[in-house]
């Protein structure tokens, strides 16, 4: 019997890296929350619909931080948000007249321990700080519901940093479409998308950094640009108005070398959070390292995309079209659109979209690992009624999880004998 052993070798490779990747899958934990927002929700605030604050109380859901609190100028209110997705009853919004009202949490001339730059990464005020030295991915996400056009140039929503944003754009032709700052000065990096802003709805958004930015919208990913990471540059003198956490406008205040306040916001957000992931323990021993921080985690848009989470929430994995049944039109379109991916501006991207053709790790691609994750949901679903076939040709034709490494060799299998059909 003729032994190919440079394809068993191949075989063992693939099977040592997914397994891999499926035990990575399981047991990293998703990002760590480094701010929240939740503009009168907190339970220590007591805040009421038409309230005017002159704070926010958000300092209950914070993971390191004793005060999140946003100064609040311009007779900013509170608003009612329970018509939101996921929103419970008495939930409120903070909402803005697109004139003169905005929030602010300041940051200050303190060096951070981390190369973010920013107030909610080092700066809390307390002492203290979390060590996110070489920690580049993190996130911005919220939710938003503009009401209206302004006469600004665009419309400010929240900005971490005068680099880390999302706005509504400017106009062209009537239409206003989402914007996201992804990695600089206040506008010189502004990036607009082809996506249409739709005003009086609730919208969640996240900006994403880390190897690409990645600009989503109620859980689609709508733009991508290169990896941004450095440290927002200072102004000159005292100025530390990049540091700031600002919503409803670009507001510099007293941190910058000319204050401005522009671009203001009409509409309402809520429950807006700033996370940050990946690992920056100590390294081995005898290996050179300056890090004592830990696993802050990794960026799982199934848990940390909050549009995501809810379209997913009691959802079985099988259920792939998320139409909240588990049957034949789940694996026939699984099959369908194995193999493929989803690239915006030539980037790999994985969200809601992708997920309901079959990427049920929603990282872009649809693959063995999803193969494997869509049998053992079926097997645990109970799939006595379908017709597995199709997957049966993937390679996850496997009845228990400790069968993975057959259902590698089979895909193995399967490629070798469609090269030598070809």
């Amino acid at each position: 019997m003729f032994i190919n052993t440079k394809r068993v070798i191949t075989s063992t490779r693939v099977f040592l890296a997914l397994s891999i990747s499926l035990i990575l899958a399981t047991a990293a934990a998703a990002s760590t929350n480094d701010r929240a927002f939740l503009f009168g929700d907190d339970v220590s605030e007591g805040g009421t619909v038409g309230g005017t604050p002159s704070t926010t109380l958000d300092s209950t859901h914070a993971a390191f931080f004793a005060s999140n609190d946003m100064t609040v100028n311009g007779g900013a209110t509170y608003t009612d948000a329970t018509a939101r997705p996921g929103a419970t009853a008495g939930t409120k919004a903070l909402g803005f007249d697109g004139v003169n009202d905005f929030a602010v949490k300041l940051g200050t001339a303190v060096a951070t321990p981390g190369g973010l730059g920013s107030p909610a990464i080092g700066d809390n005020g307390y002492g203290g700080d979390p060590n996110y030295t070489g920690i580049t991915q993190r996130f911005m996400q919220g939710w938003v519901k503009p009401t209206g056009s302004t006469a600004t140039l665009r419309q400010d929503i929240a900005f971490d940093t005068s680099q880390f944003g999302i706005f509504v754009a400017a106009p062209a032709a009537g239409v206003y479409n989402w914007g996201w700052a992804a990695a600089g000065g206040n506008g010189t990096t502004a990036r607009t998308t082809t996506t249409p802003v739709t005003f009086n709805q609730w919208h969640h958004v996240m900006n994403r950094s880390g190897a690409s930015g990645i600009l989503y919208v109620d859980g689609i990913a709508v733009d991508t640009t290169g990896g941004y990471t450095a440290a927002p540059t200072l102004g000159t003198g005292a100025s530390t108005g990049n540091l700031n956490i600002t919503f409803g406008s670009n507001f510099c205040g007293n941190a910058c070398t000319a204050p401005t306040t522009s671009n203001f916001f009409k509409g309402e957000v809520d429950d807006f959070n700033i996370a940050i992931a990946g690992d920056n323990t100590p390294a081995p021993p005898g290996v050179a390292s300056t890090a004592t921080g830990k696993n802050w985690g990794v960026i799982d848009l199934r848990v940390d995309n909050d549009f995501i989470r809810q379209a997913l929430a009691g959802k079985n994995a099988g259920d792939v079209n998320l139409d909240g049944s588990v049957n034949q039109t789940d694996v026939n379109l699984f099959v369908a659109n194995y193999g493929t991916t989803k690239v915006v501006n030539t980037r790999v991207v994985g969200d809601l979209a992708t997920r309901q053709l079959g990427d049920l790790d929603i990282d872009g691609d649809i693959d063995l690992t999803d193969a494997f994750t869509l049998r053992q949901a079926l097997h645990g679903f109970g799939s006595g009624s379908l017709n597995l076939s199709g997957l049966a040709g993937l390679g996850s034709n496997v009845p228990e999880p400790c069968s993975l490494v057959l259902a590698v060799l089979g895909v193995v299998a399967l490629v070798s004998g469609r090269r030598r059909q070809s």
